[in-house]
């Protein structure tokens, strides 16, 4: 039985914006694993500011590259 705030693997992909980021998640001092979903346009702001711009964005989505896909 799954407990608060709990949800199976299933109900948590369902509910992923698509396109998004996602990544596993090593919790090294409680030995355990957590998945990091991000919206795709937030994480390309965050790519953007982090390389000198405004933070804007691609401003559209398009489709992902295969060196982004990997």
């Amino acid at each position: 039985m799954l407990g608060a705030g709990r949800v199976t693997c299933g109900e948590f992909s369902s509910s992923l914006p698509v396109p998004a980021f996602t990544n596993i998640l090593a919790l090294e001092p409680l030995g355990t694993n957590a998945i990091l979903a991000l919206d795709l346009p937030l994480v390309f702001s965050m790519i953007d500011r982090l390389l000198g711009g405004t933070g804007q964005g691609a401003g559209r989505l398009r489709e992902l590259t295969d060196i982004e896909l990997s």
